[in-house]
C-alpha cells in the first residue's frame, strides 16, 4: 500500500519508496518492503515472502491481508517486543496514535494525546521507554550481581581445593622426608654393622696370623740355640 507521499516512480526505487505499513521482518534486515499480510496471533506485519516463512512454523495463526479491516491494528514488532517487553499497541481512541505512555495514578498505559487531554494533572505519568530502561538496567545490575555471586562462589570453592591440595602436597613431602631420614638411619646402622663386622674379621684375621708367627719365630730360637750348642 503506497501512500501519496511517495515521489514518481521514476525517480525513487523500492527500497527508497514510502509505506503505511512495514514488513517487520525484512525491516529487522535493513530492507524497506511493504507489508502485505498481519498474523492476529503475533500481531506481527509480513511480506508475501516472510508470511510464507510464518506459515510453515505457524500453521494455526490467523492471517489477513492488507484489504481486511484487522490490518495493522495493533501492531507490534517482534523484535523489539521480544527483547524490551515494551507495548507497541496502537491507541484504540486516537487512531495512528502508539501507546508509550503510563500514568500511575490511574495504573494505565495510554498515548501522547491521551495524556495530554485525560491525565494532564495526573501525578505519576513516565515515558515507557525510560521505565523500560530502568527495568532493563535493574534486570542487567541483577544479573550482574547473580553472575558474580556464581563467579565468586567458583573462585571460593576452587580456593578450597587449592588450600586442600597444597595441604595434601605438604602432607606427602612430610612422608616422603620421614621414608628417607628412616632409609639413612637404617644405611647408616648397617654401615655401622658391617663396619663392626669387618673390624671384628680383621681382628682375629690379624691375632691367628700374627700368633702363628710368634710360635714359628719361637720354634726358629729353640733351633738356634740347639744349633749354639
Amino acid at each position: 500500500m503506497v501512500t501519496c507521499r511517495k515521489f514518481g516512480r521514476s525517480l525513487l526505487d523500492e527500497s527508497d519508496a514510502f509505506y503505511d505499513f512495514l514488513c517487520a521482518p525484512c525491516s529487522d534486515n535493513g530492507k524497506n518492503v511493504e507489508a502485505l499480510f498481519q498474523c492476529i496471533d503475533c500481531q506481527v506485519l509480513y511480506c508475501n515472502k516472510c508470511v510464507t516463512g510464518h506459515n510453515k512454523y505457524s500453521k494455526n495463526h490467523n492471517i489477513v491481508d492488507s484489504k481486511s479491516k484487522l490490518f495493522g491494528q495493533a501492531q507490534r514488532h517482534p523484535k523489539t517486543f521480544a527483547n524490551s517487553g515494551l507495548p507497541t499497541d496502537l491507541c484504540e481512541e486516537h487512531h495512528g496514535e502508539v501507546i508509550k505512555m503510563f500514568c500511575g495514578q490511574h495504573d494505565m498505559v495510554c498515548c501522547t494525546v491521551c495524556i495530554a487531554v485525560k491525565h494532564r494533572s495526573c501525578d505519576g505519568v513516565y515515558y515507557i521507554p525510560n521505565i523500560a530502561k530502568d527495568l532493563l538496567k535493574r534486570q542487567d545490575n541483577y544479573n550482574t550481581k547473580t553472575s558474580l555471586e556464581k563467579v565468586k562462589v567458583a573462585l571460593q570453592n576452587l580456593k578450597s581445593k587449592m588450600q586442600d591440595d597444597m595441604k595434601q602436597l605438604s602432607n606427602q613431602r612430610d612422608s616422603i622426608l620421614d621414608e628417607i631420614e628412616k632409609f639413612k638411619k637404617d644405611l647408616i646402622r648397617k654401615v655401622e654393622e658391617l663396619a663392626k663386622a669387618s673390624i671384628k674379621e680383621v681382628q682375629e684375621k690379624y691375632k691367628n696370623i700374627f700368633e702363628g708367627i710368634n710360635a714359628c719365630s719361637k720354634n726358629i730360637g729353640h733351633i738356634l740355640e740347639d744349633v749354639d750348642k
